[in-house]
């Protein structure tokens, strides 16, 4: 599945957020409850990861286990469990 395709369930559901979490269907929150997307297959780590630097403006980049993120004219880091 991909992110437009959730995004527009979204709002089409009238949801206020949107959780993605790997090995987990989408979620929403719906009037204050969060809301398992029906027959929503879990979404792969690997998925997941492609999705979040899809909508990044950098080029991502691994060394070992943490995720390097080059941002002119600073490099943030962050760090993912393998």
């Amino acid at each position: 599945m991909e992110l437009n395709d959730i995004l527009k369930i979204a709002l089409k559901g009238g949801a206020s957020d949107i959780h993605l979490k790997p090995g987990l269907p989408p979620m929403f929150r719906v009037d204050g409850a969060l809301v398992p997307l029906k027959n929503g297959e879990r979404i792969p780590p690997d998925e997941l990861q492609k999705m979040a630097f899809g909508i990044m403006q950098c080029t991502p980049f691994r060394t070992s286990t943490t995720w390097l993120t080059r941002q002119s004219p600073t490099i943030e880091t962050r760090a993912y469990a393998s």
